[in-house]
Formats: structure tokens, C-alpha cells, sequence
């Protein structure tokens, strides 16, 4: 049982433990309320990053043109395919002189 020892109307374990904060006041809900916050935004910062990093990572190079969008890039990209397919022996010359021409109608 907790006796009143002091004329100021305090028990023991108001003695004890202060003013229920541990001498802290106000102070800890204020700190913590910001510990919170501070952990909320490494939580969003770390969702933009990683939306970012696959936005990025996941642009697959082949749908990039070198020159910009439109005809243009893509025709470029039809001539850098047909100039690696002759390089690797998969087109003839007589082959590939067909469809660089026919690209270039």
C-alpha cells in the first residue's frame, strides 16, 4: 500500500516516478512525434527511390532511339539490326543490300 509520508499530498510512487515522464515533461511526446515524421519520410523518400530505380532499370534499351522518337529512331534502329545480322553472317550481301534498300524507300 502507498501511505502518504509527506504533508505536500504525494504518495510513494509520486515520489518515485515524478510526473509520470520520468522528469522528461513534455518533451518525450515532442521528441517521439518527431522520431515518427522523421521515420515516415525515410519511409516515403525510400518508395520514391525505388520507383525511380525501376523506372529506370526497366527502359528496355532497344525501345530508346539514338536519334529521338518518331520514323527516324526507328529506322535507325532497323539499320543497326540489319548491319549486326550482316556482321554475324545471317545475311548474304546480296541479302542485305535488298533491305537497306527497301529501308531507305
Amino acid at each position: 500500500m502507498l501511505t502518504n509520508n509527506l504533508n505536500d499530498g504525494t504518495t510513494g510512487f509520486d515520489q518515485m516516478m515524478g510526473d509520470g515522464m520520468m522528469g522528461f515533461g513534455g518533451g518525450m511526446m515532442v521528441f517521439g512525434m518527431l522520431m515518427m515524421l522523421a521515420v515516415l519520410a525515410l519511409i516515403i523518400l525510400g518508395i520514391w527511390a525505388l520507383v525511380i530505380w525501376l523506372r529506370n532499370t526497366h527502359s528496355r534499351p532497344e525501345t530508346r532511339t539514338h536519334t529521338g522518337a518518331g520514323a527516324e529512331g526507328s529506322q535507325n534502329r532497323a539499320r543497326e539490326i540489319l548491319g549486326e545480322r550482316y556482321a554475324r553472317g545471317d545475311l548474304t550481301t546480296q541479302e542485305y543490300q535488298e533491305r537497306l534498300g527497301t529501308l531507305t524507300d
